[in-house]
C-alpha cells in the first residue's frame, strides 16, 4: 500500500515537472494549453482533497499524516476542509460528535431484608473534539459501540457492589429508595475516577456528606458509625489538620456531582475520550414488599393527618368557646369536618351561637363559617379589641 501511494506522488511530481517545462520552453500555444491543463489538474487536486465535514451530524476531522493520528495531532471540525494529497500523505476519520444518551438497569436485593430493587442510571457522554488525543481514545476504544459496552459494565458492576456493600450501600429496600444520591456520588466517583480530587479519608464519601450536612443517621448507620455520628466526629477529630482539605475537596465533589446531574458536566472520562455531560439515578423497588411499604406509609400518613386535624379542632374549639360559652365540642367538630368536605351536608350558621355584642352580623356570620380557623379568629379578636378600648362593646 506505501509503495502504490509513492508511485502515485512520484508520476503527479513528473506531470507537474512537464507541464511546468512546456510554459517556460515551449511556443506560446503550448504555454496556453499548459496552463490550461495546469488549471485542470489544480480543479481535479481541489476536488479530491477538498472534503465537506458535515454539520448534521456533527462530525469532527481525526487528520492523519501517512495514516497515523499521532503524527498529524490534529482535529478539523465542519465545513470544508484540506487534506493534502488525501490519500497519500494526508487523510482523516470522521467521528460523530453528537450527545449520546444510554440508560442502564441494574437489579438487585439489599442484603438487610433482602428487598428487590432496581436501579435505572441515565448518562449522556460527548466524544471531546477539542482534543485529537481524546478522539484517537475514543476510536481505539471502538468509538461508540465499545465506549458504551464498557461503560455499561463498568456501571454494573459499580451498583451491583453499592447494593451488597456493608460500609456503603442501602440496608433496607426502604432505605434503598432514599440513597439516590448516594448513588449518584458513587457512580461519578468510579466514573471519572483519576480526573477527581482523592479524598483524604477512608470514610465512605456519601456517609461524609450526610456528616457534614448534619444528616441524621438511619438504624444501620448508626450501628456502624454511631449514635449521631460519633465515631465519624471521633475519626475526623484525630487528624484536625486534614480536616480543612478534607471539607474543601468534599466541596469541589459536590460541585461536580450537582453540575452533572444538571447535563452541564465538562470533565472528560480517562481513556474514553468522551465528556460526561449528564448522569442521573432512579431507584425503584419491585415485588410485593414495595406494596407492602406503600400501605404502611399511607397508614402513617393518615394517622399523622389525623392527629394534626386533631389538635386543630381542639384548638378551635377553644378559641370558640373562648367566644360562645355555650358552643359544644361535637357542634364545633362537626362544623371544622363538614367545611372540609369530610361529612355530607351544610350546617345551619345559627347552630353555633355567636354571643358577642358590638360587631357586626356579617361578623357573626364569618365566625360561624370558618369557626375555628385561627385567621377569622385572629380578625375578630382585632376587631373587638379595638371597639373595647373605645367602651362601645364587649365580650
Amino acid at each position: 500500500m506505501k509503495t502504490k501511494k509513492l508511485i502515485i506522488l512520484l508520476s503527479l511530481i513528473v506531470v507537474i515537472a512537464v507541464v511546468t517545462g512546456e510554459i517556460l520552453l515551449g511556443s506560446t500555444s503550448k504555454a496556453l494549453g499548459a496552463i490550461l491543463a495546469l488549471i485542470a489538474l489544480v480543479g481535479l487536486w481541489l476536488l479530491h482533497d477538498l472534503r465537506n465535514i458535515p454539520a448534521k451530524p456533527a462530525t469532527a476531522a481525526l487528520v492523519t499524516f501517512y495514516g497515523d493520528p499521532e503524527r498529524a495531532q490534529k482535529v478539523k471540525k465542519r465545513g470544508l476542509r484540506l487534506f493534502f494529497l488525501r490519500g497519500i500523505l494526508y487523510d482523516y476519520i470522521p467521528i460523530e460528535v453528537e450527545k449520546q444518551n444510554i440508560d442502564i438497569m441494574v437489579e438487585g436485593m439489599v442484603p438487610g431484608d433482602h428487598a428487590p430493587i432496581k436501579v435505572i442510571v441515565s448518562l449522556t457522554y460527548v466524544p471531546n473534539e477539542n482534543l485529537w488525543r481524546s478522539l484517537w481514545e475514543f476510536q481505539l476504544t471502538g468509538g461508540k459501540k465499545g465506549v458504551e459496552d464498557i461503560l455499561r459494565g463498568l456501571v454494573q458492576e459499580r451498583i451491583s457492589f453499592w447494593i451488597q456493600a456493608d460500609g456503603e450501600g442501602p440496608k433496607t429496600g426502604l432505605d434503598a429508595l432514599k440513597s439516590r444520591e448516594d448513588a449518584v456520588a458513587v457512580l461519578v466517583k468510579r466514573i471519572l475516577g483519576e480526573k477527581l480530587s482523592k479524598i483524604p479519608s477512608d470514610i465512605p464519601t456519601p456517609i461524609l456528606f450526610k456528616y457534614f450536612d448534619k444528616i441524621p443517621p438511619n438504624e444501620y448507620e448508626k450501628k456502624q458509625f454511631g449514635e449521631n455520628w460519633s465515631k465519624v466526629k471521633e475519626e475526623l477529630d484525630n487528624d484536625l489538620k486534614k480536616l480543612p482539605d478534607l471539607i474543601k475537596i468534599l466541596e469541589e465533589r459536590k460541585k461536580v456531582i450537582e453540575i452533572v446531574k444538571k447535563g452541564e458536566g465538562s470533565e472528560e472520562i480517562p481513556g474514553f475520550g468522551v465528556v460526561l455531560k449528564r448522569l442521573n439515578v432512579k431507584i425503584e423497588g419491585t415485588g410485593k414488599w414495595i406494596e407492602s411499604a406503600q400501605n404502611v406509609a399511607k397508614e402513617k400518613m393518615d394517622s399523622e393527618a389525623e392527629a394534626i386535624e386533631r389538635d386543630l379542632i381542639i384548638e378551635s374549639f377553644k378559641k370558640v368557646k373562648r367566644l360562645d360559652p355555650t358552643a359544644t365540642f361535637d357542634k364545633t367538630t362537626a362544623r371544622f369536618q363538614a367545611d372540609r368536605g369530610k361529612i355530607p351536608g351544610k350546617l345551619d350558621v345559627e347552630e353555633i351561637n355567636i354571643n358577642i355584642t358590638g360587631i357586626s352580623d356579617q361578623d357573626k356570620r364569618l365566625v360561624g363559617q370558618i369557626a375555628g380557623a385561627f385567621t377569622a379568629y385572629d380578625h375578630l379578636k382585632r376587631k373587638v379589641g379595638g371597639q373595647q378600648q373605645k367602651g362601645g362593646g364587649n365580650v
